[in-house]
This record gives C-alpha cells, structure tokens and sequence, in this order.
C-alpha cells in the first residue's frame, strides 16, 4: 500500500494527512480505528489485559483484522469478558460457544479462555503480572520501518515461559510480543508514526536510541563500559578505576577483537555511545565451556531505566545466533538486582556459590 504524507498547517497544528505505521494506513476503518486509539498504548484495565490476551491467542493462523471484526462478538459471547464468570464456564456452555460464529469455533482456543481465567484468578492480578516486567515503563523502540520489528524478543520469550508455568495457554512468544505491543508494554509505531504517543515519550525523556554492531572504533569505550559494569554493593564506597586492570577484571578487554567469539554492540544516543553489550570465550569468572562466549554489559548511570540493556541484549542475541553459538553464559552475583534482568531475558542458573550465580541463555529458536 502506498504510504500517506503527513503534512501540517503551519501554526495551526491541523492534521490534513497521517503517516501510520504500515499495518494501520488502511481503508479498513475497524484497523485504523484500532491502531490510531490502542495499540501501543499503556493497558492497565485488568480486563481488557485479560480480552486482549486471549483475542492474540485466536489470531493464530489468522489474520488481525479477522479477530478484531468478531471483537464485539467475542465479548457478548465470553460476558464481556468478566474473568470470574469466564473461569467458571463448564461443558455446556462450551458446546454454545462452539455454535457461535460470532467468535472463532475452535474448541482448544475456547478452552484457552476459560483456563488462562482460571490462571489470572490464582494470579491474582494480571496487571500487576505483565507490568512488573518493565516496572510499569513502557518499552519504547525506534523503528525506521515495520520490517525491523522482530517476531519475538527476550522479554517475550521470559513472560511466555512463565505463563505457560502458569497454566495459561496460546501464550507462546510470538503470542506474547503480539500482545505487549497491544497493550502498551512496548510501544512499536514507527518513528515516523503519528500515535507513537508524544505524552509517553514526554514523560521518559527518550532520545532516538540506536543500536548497532561493535567496530574497532568502540574497543576503546569498552574501558569505561567495563568499569560500569562491575557490581558494588549498597553502602560500598566506590571502586578506584584501576580495578578495571585487575587481571580477573581486565580479561574481559584485553585485545578485544582479537580472541574467537569476541563480538557485541552498542547503544546510541545523539552519536554518544551509552551503553555496550559484549562477549568473549575466556577463563573468567561466568566461563562454561570453551565454545561458550561469556556476556558482559553496562550502561551509563545517567541512561539507564530506559530499556536500553534491553535493546542491545534484543541485538547481541541475534549476533549471537547469526554467528552460531547456541548459549551464552554469565556470572552475576546475588545481591545484583540485574539478576531479575537476565531471568527475564531467559537466562537460567546451572550453578551458584555462596555470592554468585552462574547463568547460562540458551539460544536455540524454539517454536511458540
């Protein structure tokens, strides 16, 4: 489909053309309707959370629009969607529901709706739930085109597994990203969108984020990079920068570049480098295997809570797989509240110590 114009009246501020992300320049008025007014907007009503989970679990197979034009058939069909009485549904009111064409009659993503009902009500707050992944922040991406959106992401691949832990179903991680972007979790116009949401952007003093592939020009960067990315505890006094020439420390640079495995990137902002994600197979102190790379990553104090580790963790792991390792490991210690962090990108401990734990992210595409 062609793509609209945006051109505004000078002074005036009045809209004459919109450019939309690709999917919502349509004629379809429902669509338009749809992505200009919710998606990518911050959801905190439980149950339109609980709707819209369980609409991205019938779009499979399908197509959006199929779902969103049997939308108000679904809530006169599942009692607008009230979690209680949809967890209480029983033989014979799924039989009705098989015989309603307002609604997609397939008997396991009917049974999907009752069961994930009966999961947010031993949750207890599916609000509280998807929210706390990004500690009620939206993640805000900068795509150029609808082509670089990713299918899935290692936010959603960690909330898909842990609802599926859960007992929900149809919450595989393609699922689940489909759904974070509904409800505002991460927003995912594109830049030149006109609903990106000027208010959200406003409120967490985002600049353009870019996040790209290492080159020899960073290595140097990576000095200050590693010192940030060295723990200290609460209450600790500061470490003196030389402890970045620590040989237990210092094996994380030294010759980057050179070693098998050495790759990573970086993050930008307004040509400034903020952060920086990296891995090395070396002797050190999250080392598996020697066909394991080892991750180290920090950003700057003054950008982090922007989901900007997030951002290049989304990039390295590709990096990672374009590049045919299938785990990526990594020593953390317990006191770290970054812990949370990489179990929410996937990673899972396989061996600790008293003050540490070692991780390990398997990367290895699953179906979802």
């Amino acid at each position: 489909m062609e793509k609209s114009v945006e051109v505004r009246v000078m002074n005036t501020g009045v809209l004459n053309e919109i450019i939309r992300c690709p999917w919502g320049d349509t004629t379809d008025a429902l669509m338009r309707e749809y992505h200009d007014k919710q998606w990518g907007k911050p959801c905190f009503d439980e149950r339109t959370l609980f709707e819209m989970l369980n609409l991205e679990g019938a779009q499979a197979g399908l197509s959006w629009s199929t779902i969103l034009h049997k939308r108000e058939g679904y809530r006169a069909a599942f009692d607008n969607w009230d979690i209680v009485k949809v967890a209480s549904y029983d033989d014979s009111k799924i039989a009705e529901l098989l015989q309603n064409n307002g609604i997609i009659r397939n008997r396991l993503k009917v049974g999907a709706a009752i069961t994930n009902a009966q999961a947010v009500i031993k949750l207890g707050s599916l609000r509280e739930f998807i929210w706390s992944y990004v500690d009620g922040k939206p993640i805000i991406n900068h795509w150029r085109a609808q082509e670089e959106m990713p299918a899935t992401t290692p936010l959603s691949d960690q909330v898909s597994k842990d609802m599926k832990k859960l007992g929900f179903k149809f919450v595989g991680s393609t699922i689940i990203y489909s759904y974070l972007q509904a409800v505002g979790v991460v927003n995912d116009h594109i830049e030149d969108c006109a609903f990106r949401g000027e208010t959200v952007i406003t409120k967490h003093k985002l600049n353009a984020i870019r996040v790209r592939e290492i080159t020899p020009g960073d290595y140097p960067a990576l000095k200050d990079f590693l010192y940030h990315a060295i723990f200290v505890p609460p209450g600790i006094e500061p470490l003196p920068r030389d402890i970045i020439y620590h040989p237990d420390v210092f094996v994380y640079i030294d010759g980057f570049g050179d070693k098998r495995g050495d790759c990573g990137v970086v993050a930008e902002v307004d040509g400034r480098i903020v952060g920086a994600a990296w891995e090395r197979i070396i002797p050190a102190f999250g080392h598996i295997d020697d066909e394991t790379p080892e991750l180290a990553i920090s950003v700057l104090p003054e950008y982090r809570g922007r989901a900007i580790g997030t951002m290049m963790m989304t990039r390295l792991f590709a990096l990672l797989r374009e590049r045919g390792y299938t785990q990526t490991s990594l020593a953390v210690q317990k006191e770290n509240a970054a812990v949370r962090f990489y179990q929410r990108l996937g990673y899972e401990t396989i061996r600790e110590s008293d003050e540490e734990y070692i991780m390990v992210k398997d990367l290895i595409m699953k179906e979802g």
